[in-house]
């Protein structure tokens, strides 16, 4: 994969993942797409960690059906991105994603599965 320089599935998700959050918080996409996320600054009044990195609000799911849908698995993917990153332009947004994506998999010996790359991606 990475000398044919493509992502295998789990990553392309991470990816497609990440680009549709990406829109989302440019408010790029439908109102009720929009309406599934929460940033941690609407929840409460005062400033904390997460609220001043803009990161969204991690709902809690009872469920593993409600754990890997796409409003808790975004969130999770979202707050794993650093600030500097989420900055980019679409284009540029999706072409550091993809290389920091081939560069874990050149690094990794063994299957990375998403919530793997969530940790593994938040240390970049």
């Amino acid at each position: 994969f990475v000398s044919a320089n493509i992502l295998p599935l789990d990553l392309l998700y991470f990816k497609t993942v990440a680009t549709q959050m990406h829109d989302i918080s440019n408010h790029l996409t439908p109102p009720d797409i929009c309406d599934l996320f929460t940033t941690a600054d609407q929840i409460h009044n005062y400033n904390t960690r997460s609220s001043a990195k803009g990161n969204y609000f991690v709902q809690y799911s009872r469920l593993n059906k409600q754990k890997n849908s796409f409003s808790r698995t975004g969130v999770r993917i979202w707050n794993s991105i650093p600030l500097h990153t989420r900055d980019f332009s679409k284009h540029l947004f999706k072409k550091k994603i993809h290389s920091e994506l081939l560069q874990m998999l050149s690094e990794e010996d063994e299957y990375i599965e998403v919530a793997k790359l969530v940790k593994l991606f938040s240390k970049v």
